[in-house]
């Protein structure tokens, strides 16, 4: 079966049942959890909407920003952030909360932090097909090895943490445009990867450990490595 949501402001919000498509009819605004407990919570493809969850994400179903190629957006601002499957389609997802934050594993299209002095911690490996902001703060690899796989640019003036473990992370970069205010490592051998097959721009930092470019291209420092 398939429902519509309405549109508006909820405190909790939770879908159940299984094997359900429930489309939100209008922009959304959660002031505490969204809860999916199974199905799927779709945006629709009738015009980009906006998300905000203020609470905690928990989903156990599917969130799918696919619908119409539209520039859909997912805002989440509390610190627990879990979900089984992202169909990100051209959509972002914005971390925003002035709290620490989970940043759920999987593949998205945008995905974008935002706000200052707050941790964002991946919980698995994560895949960007197309841009990776990190306008303030830090994102964190955390403690356990994980590999970050940009395919887009690389901005923002926040900082890359890959110290804790210490284990061997990874960042592939594919973009041609990477910067980014500080890279933080340890003693572990983390590796930052450059794989565009063309063109691109190798962000500074004095604390890189290993330092590979896979394919061929120019690789233009923007300063002192």
């Amino acid at each position: 079966g398939v429902q519509q949501i309405f549109a508006g402001t909820y405190n909790n919000l939770t879908t159940q049942t299984s094997n359900q498509i429930r489309t939100i009819q209008g922009d959304v605004s959660v002031n505490n959890n969204l809860t999916i407990t199974l199905g799927t919570f779709n945006f629709g493809n009738v015009a980009a909407r906006n998300v905000v969850v203020n609470g905690n994400l928990s989903v156990a179903g599917t969130i799918d920003m696919s619908g119409g190629a539209l520039a859909h957006v997912l805002t989440l601002n509390g610190p627990n952030n879990a979900i089984a499957t992202l169909t990100s389609g051209s959509g972002t997802v914005i971390y925003s909360g002035a709290v620490a934050q989970q940043i759920f594993a999987g593949t998205y299209y945008n995905l974008a932090t935002q706000t200052s002095d707050q941790v964002r911690t991946i919980q698995g490996n994560v895949t960007v097909n197309n841009d990776l902001t990190i306008t303030l703060g830090t994102f964190s690899f955390g403690n356990v090895i994980r590999t970050v796989s940009v395919s887009g640019n690389l901005s923002g003036a926040g900082t890359i943490d890959m110290s804790g473990g210490p284990v061997a992370h990874v960042l592939n970069l594919g973009g041609v445009n990477n910067a980014i205010g500080t890279l933080t490592t340890a003693a572990a051998a983390s590796v930052v990867n450059y794989n565009r097959p063309g063109d691109q721009f190798v962000f500074a930092s004095p604390n890189y450990r290993d330092l590979t470019i896979s394919v061929s291209g120019n690789k233009t420092m923007q300063g002192n490595v």
